[in-house]
């Protein structure tokens, strides 16, 4: 064989101008923008399935702070203060429907010498409820507090069984507080939550007082797994 020959047919195609061998190990610009759209059709499927789990996990979480059980004929009816007045307004709707004989206001001072428990009696007695009927409790200053200071009015005044009223947002935590601390004398607990005009537990995340009474009362309800040096800081959430 002609040695010129054979060097001509060892020599690589030259790449660039038109006429010259196409590389295909590359993919071309078509190939490239197919696998991308794939890409993003995943991505935006996933996306849409968190957005998806996430709406559905919303109403979950205000109504796992829910408490409120069938109420029936009870010693005592328990309202604790923090609201603006519409727990009391079902502790004497309760009463009115002959749930108890008496009623406890649960609230510490608020102002100088003014309780919470000041305020809920004398608007008890506006609801109708009649003033002998309405037992004052006010030190507490938390819901530990209010378990604490009401199992020893109970334990003082006989009552073996109560409707604890609260709000919807607030019963989960009032539960969880109180359950320990009434369970070695077993007096029978009911859990009744006020209507609220503020909160809707299936649709809390649409108002800013909603958003934030979730956000600190979920906070509040994970402190109470902690030890108790460190829930204080949670107070305030």
């Amino acid at each position: 064989m002609n040695p010129l020959n054979s060097l001509r047919s060892n020599r690589k195609p030259k790449k660039g101008k038109k006429g010259n061998l196409k590389d295909h190990s590359r993919p071309t610009a078509f190939v490239r923008l197919q696998r991308l759209g794939k890409q993003l059709a995943v991505l935006c499927v996933v996306l849409l399935v968190i957005v998806g789990v996430g709406w559905l996990l919303l109403p979950l979480a205000g109504q796992y702070l829910l408490v409120d059980q069938e109420v029936d004929r009870v010693d005592v009816i328990v309202v604790l203060s923090g609201d603006r007045g519409e727990r009391m307004e079902h502790g004497a709707d309760l009463f009115h429907l002959g749930t108890a004989d008496r009623v406890i206001v649960s609230g510490g001072a608020i102002y100088q010498e003014t309780a919470a428990a000041d305020l809920m009696f004398r608007h008890a007695v506006g609801l109708g409820v009649p003033a002998a009927s309405v037992i004052k409790e006010a030190q507490a200053q938390t819901t530990e507090e209010n378990a604490l200071f009401i199992k020893q009015l109970m334990d003082d005044y006989g009552f073996e069984s109560a409707v604890v009223v609260s709000s919807p947002y607030h019963m989960r935590r009032v539960q969880m507080v109180f359950e320990p601390v009434f369970k070695e004398d077993r007096s029978r607990l009911i859990y009744s939550a006020a209507p609220s005009r503020s909160f809707d537990p299936n649709r809390w995340w649409e108002t800013g007082f909603g958003k934030r009474i979730v956000i600190s009362e979920l906070a509040k309800v994970v402190s109470l797994h902690l030890p108790a040096r460190w829930r204080g800081a949670f107070e305030d959430v």
